[in-house]
């Protein structure tokens, strides 16, 4: 079954917009202002523009689209390919819109065009996000890895994968109220 991602957050809108701004426009217009006003080789100019727009277009590749839930197999839909998370070891969900507060990134994007790589918190330890909204977190426990992603629909999301897998645990949140563990 198909899900899609959330809509976009207001920082990753903000954030995916400057960073276009800046490396699809004005590292351009510097280099151009540069090798008008100095002796740098052109080549080094033709090099930064390059690089800025495969930065652009090699994260561009990376946004989520969504995700599909194929037996024990979580596939989070990119551009042009799905990246594939074995879920067989899935114990516990829950919905947290503040999973990924206080996290350091430890490896991947923090906002141009998506939320996504390897992330460190106190609560959650070291998971994977993959995410462009973190206020539709929802949260995957496995025995010996986390996942955090953002469906538009975070209920419908958690109730196919209670489906799937009647025995995980609904685990509760920071905020929601529920008690640790409960099963619904």
């Amino acid at each position: 079954m198909r899900f899609p991602a959330a809509t976009w957050s207001r920082s990753l809108w903000l954030t995916s917009t400057f960073a276009t701004l800046v490396l699809g426009i004005a590292a351009p217009l510097a280099y151009w202002g540069i090798i008008l006003s100095t002796r740098v080789p052109q080549i080094i100019g033709v090099g930064v523009v390059s690089l800025a727009g495969a930065l652009l277009l090699g994260t561009a590749l990376f946004v989520v689209r969504g995700y599909v839930i194929d037996g024990h197999v979580l596939y989070v839909q990119r551009l042009m390919f799905s990246t594939k998370l074995p879920i067989s070891g899935l114990h516990g969900i829950w919905r947290d819109p503040t999973a990924c507060k206080g996290s350091v990134r430890l490896y991947g994007n923090a906002g141009l065009f998506a939320f996504t790589g390897l992330y460190r918190s106190d609560s959650l330890g070291m998971y994977q996000l993959f995410g462009t909204d973190l206020n539709k977190s929802v949260v995957l426990k496995l025995a010996h890895h986390v996942i955090v992603i953002t469906p538009a629909a975070p209920e419908e999301f958690i109730a196919q994968v209670r489906s799937l897998f009647p025995s995980v645990a609904l685990e509760s949140s920071r905020n929601d109220g529920l008690s640790a563990g409960m099963s619904a």
